[in-house]
């Protein structure tokens, strides 16, 4: 999907964020489906765009972006946070070989029948207040089982 500046700079001010170049650029990498970016892959991808930022600079909108729920940051597999675009919840599968990283839905159904290891945990989760869930498969692509 394609995004103009004048539809993703509406979005910024929706969350009271000032739309600045640098943000428009970082959003718009992502949610044109470059997810899962680490903040120097991210610098990489705007720099091949010929858009130079910096670091500092970067990490500083990454978490206004983070903050004002645009995105979503998670550790990677290989310790790197990286961002992700897709506001809606979603859980994510890394291979094991490659590192790729997709994003899977596991509905709420699913996720009430999840029962606890241990009895000081409760008889149920249903009994917890949940307030975040991350939930992390592993295991080979389609391309490296082969």
């Amino acid at each position: 999907m394609r995004y103009t500046e004048q539809s993703l700079a509406f979005i910024m001010r929706e969350q009271g964020l000032r739309p600045t170049k640098a943000r428009l650029r970082i959003l718009k990498l992502l949610l044109e489906g470059h997810n899962h970016l680490s903040a120097e892959e991210i610098q990489e991808y705007l720099r091949d765009q010929g858009y130079r930022i910096g670091l500092a600079t970067l990490y500083q909108n990454l978490s206004r972006l983070t903050e004002e729920n645009l995105l979503v940051r998670f550790n990677g597999r290989d310790g790197l946070i990286r961002y992700d675009a897709t506001l809606e919840p979603h859980h994510h599968v890394h291979c094991l070989k490659c590192g790729r990283i997709t994003d899977v839905q596991v509905h709420e159904d699913q996720l009430r029948n999840l029962q606890p290891v241990s009895l000081e945990a409760g008889s149920s989760l249903q009994e917890w207040d949940l307030q975040e869930l991350h939930l992390e498969l592993r295991g080979l692509c389609p391309s490296c089982r082969d």
